[in-house]
């Protein structure tokens, strides 16, 4: 929070304008005295309401060199809390802002108003604050006793909590000088207009998890002013580069009174995202007030990430990768997955070559991860991707001009490998002793290489997406010494020097639909690969029509999985059938090895619902993996599911590859929120699908046993 003094003279002498419906104000403004960046503005809803900013509008209009005023920017999705700001800004002070503790929201907007210029801000057309006089050209700046709109930083003076509707000629009635307009000081923080304020302790800076383990401590928290009655305090983690934006609940706790203290139990989830810059905060719902973070940087340490497991479809993919025509011409081509027409949020996605889960070859030490930039939450499902080696001299001749934003509307972005705007590269993790995707241990150089990130070996390599968390999404490989991974897709057992791989149509996983061709001949980065690509892609972005990623040979509606004593049972159930000649079912204890079960013979031809069954006697605790294939009476087999199921008798757990709640055994269970409202009724069942997120309590009826679940 911004510095606080209750100076209740200056609300009333200088909260001017319509007051009874003013909800925001600028209470930052920042134009540069280097260049042309930063500048920009800090809004701030100083109302004890949210702004659903999809039926009220901001807007903000400019009046340059004395000319009336004209609306520039306007805002119409996301939400505005109370006591949150949202900036509007150039680049690098919208990335600045994003970490703020208050910040609710930013738009990138290159603003050109210089220090003579006017500013109008609206609320559903309604004017809310101004910054000078519109058709007024003060000279150079609008200023008065050190203060100006040119070249500083400038926020709003403590005490004044609202906008005003009356042009001002001298900005020091309602804001200070903060610091030079090259430093971005203050962006992201709220000002301390309300009485009620959080202060959060943590005092660790290193936290570890696991695969299977969690981590439980507490934190601590004082506050000044009065709670209500019902009021809940909740503790959020920062994402990993310490923004709230999209944090997540860790505990919660219900107090109510004045001046009040307290700790919360918090669960930080195992297999969690490893990270060093995370920080907690702590947060009321009544009223809704945004506390302060930690103060200091927290490690997350994921010792032991769980095992590669078969991808669900809301990511990236590698769509063709090249190893160049000549030299090192190299780049990957991506596409994004998810629900047909839609789009996914990418942000923090990681791309790679062998990590040295495809064997010991080609292994470059560190990674590439897509940044957490707001442009990479929203990406449209069928966007094509290319990060390519823009290296002295390693530019491929092929590689369309760069784009790293869309702005051509075509969903093809291009974007050089060292732009460190959507791209962060990481040079440690993997090595060729270390898969594991963790953090950075020592200070990143300010340029890493391509060959030492991504780069490709001509004789033995693979390329690869994982999640933001490290865990496997996709990937193939070449090389006569390198496997073909989880997936078992090995491209071929050649040299690739000069040559591309590419995927035709189907599925991704199935190697029989990639080819390789000669780079020089056949690359095609930036667009689809052949027909067949081409159709596929419009299919993705299509809405209408079947969103089926994979072209199945059977329709298999559901594979299930429910302990019977010593038993598993397995079900399925195939909608529809195509010369389908039979089906196979495999078992693995770590989700990487699978052992065949044993076939069963399909109907062949069939276009009714057919519902298979087998039972698999198991002998030891622990989770358990199933694989469902079908062959066609070509020999072409097809993979259509793995799914998973516990058999450690005295515990629930959740599966967040499949969406699945799994209880120790067939019972009625009652799921209930954290605040104890009923979610969900399951009755007689071992198992059930939750796509909820946050803390939830599981009560077996029979038992009378309360467990707690954390799911992310």
């Amino acid at each position: 929070m911004k510095p606080f003094n209750l100076l209740f003279a200056i609300c009333i002498l200088f909260g001017l304008g319509n007051s009874a419906i003013s909800q925001i104000m600028i209470s930052q403004y920042i134009e540069t005295n280097s260049g042309s960046i930063p500048k920009g503005i800090e809004i701030y809803n100083h109302s004890s309401n949210s702004i659903d900013l999809s039926s009220q509008n901001i807007s903000i209009s400019q009046g340059t060199n004395g000319d009336p005023c004209s609306t520039k920017v306007t805002i119409n999705s996301g939400v505005i809390g109370p006591n949150q700001v949202w900036v509007v800004g150039s680049t690098d002070l919208v990335n600045f802002a994003i970490n703020g503790n208050d910040i609710a929201g930013v738009t990138d907007y290159g603003f050109i108003f210089n220090g003579d210029d006017a500013l109008e801000l609206y609320l559903d057309g309604v004017l809310m604050d101004v910054i000078g006089e519109c058709s007024n050209d003060p000279g150079s700046s609008w200023d008065g006793s050190g203060v100006s709109t040119a070249n500083q930083n400038i926020a709003i003076k403590p005490g004044i909590c609202t906008g005003t509707t009356t042009y001002w000629t001298d900005p020091s009635i309602r804001f200070e000088f903060i610091s030079n307009g090259s430093t971005m000081t203050g962006f992201g923080e709220a000002p301390a207009c309300n009485s009620n304020t959080i202060s959060t302790t943590f005092s660790l800076n290193y936290i570890a998890v696991n695969c299977s383990t969690e981590y439980n401590s507490s934190v601590s928290f004082s506050t000044t002013g009065s709670f209500n009655s019902g009021n809940e305090f909740n503790a959020y983690i920062s994402d990993m580069n310490g923004s709230f934006l999209n944090s997540d609940q860790i505990g919660s706790i219900s107090l109510s009174g004045t001046n009040i203290s307290g700790n919360i139990p918090i669960t930080i989830p195992s297999n969690y995202n490893a990270g060093s810059n995370y920080r907690i905060r702590v947060e009321s719902n009544s009223p809704t007030i945004y506390g302060s973070n930690n103060g200091h940087d927290i490690e997350i340490d994921n010792t032991y990430p769980c095992l590669p497991v078969i991808p669900d479809f809301g990511g990236i993919v590698i769509n063709e990768f090249s190893n160049g025509p000549e030299g090192a011409q190299e780049y990957f081509e991506l596409v994004v997955l998810g629900e047909c027409g839609s789009t996914t949020d990418i942000r923090e996605y990681i791309i790679d070559d062998n990590n040295g889960e495809y064997g010991n070859e080609g292994i470059s030490d560190g990674h590439l991860k897509l940044t957490n930039d707001i442009q990479w939450s929203g990406i449209a499902v069928g966007s094509i991707i290319v990060i390519y080696n823009s290296s002295s001299g390693a530019r491929n001749p092929l590689i369309p001009a760069d784009d790293p934003t869309d702005s051509n509307s075509d969903s093809v972005y291009i974007i050089p490998y060292n732009n460190t705007t959507f791209l962060e590269p990481l040079h440690e993790f993997p090595n060729a002793s270390d898969s594991t995707y963790s953090p950075n241990t020592a200070p990143a150089p300010t340029l890493t290489s391509w060959p030492a990130t991504i780069g490709l070996n001509n004789d033995n390599d693979a390329v690869q997406t994982r999640k933001p968390n490290g865990d496997y999404f996709f990937g193939l490989s070449y090389g006569e010494l390198n496997n073909g991974g989880i997936d078992g897709t090995k491209l071929s057992d050649d040299n690739m020097q000069f040559m591309n791989g590419y995927f035709n149509n189907g599925d991704f996983r199935n190697i029989n639909n990639w080819n390789i061709g000669n780079a020089s001949a056949e690359e095609t980065p930036g667009s689809s690969n052949s027909v067949e690509n081409e159709k596929w892609i419009k299919m993705l972005r299509s809405t209408t029509g079947n969103c089926g990623l994979i072209a199945l040979q059977n329709k298999s509606t559901s594979f299930t999985a429910e302990r019977n004593k010593k038993q598993v049972l397995l079900k399925w159930i195939s909608s529809m059938e195509i010369d389908t000649d039979f089906y196979t079912i495999y078992h693995s204890n770590d989700g990487i090895n699978f052992k065949e079960v044993t076939k069963v013979k399909a109907l062949g031809k069939n276009n009714n619902s057919t519902e298979y069954s087998i039972k698999h006697a198991i002998h030891n605790n622990g989770i358990q993996y199933y694989k469902l294939t079908s062959e066609n009476f070509e020999g072409i087999k097809k993979h259509n599911q793995i799914i998973s199921i516990n058999i450690k008798f005295n515990r629930i757990y959740y599966d967040r590859q499949t969406r699945i709640i799994h209880f120790p055994e067939k019972g009625n269970y009652r799921i209930y929120s954290i605040t104890g409202r009923t979610i969900k009724n399951v009755d007689n069942q071992s198992s059930t699908t939750f796509d909820g997120h946050g803390i939830f309590f599981i009560h077996n009826l029979e038992t009378r046993e309360t467990q707690r679940l954390y799911i992310q």
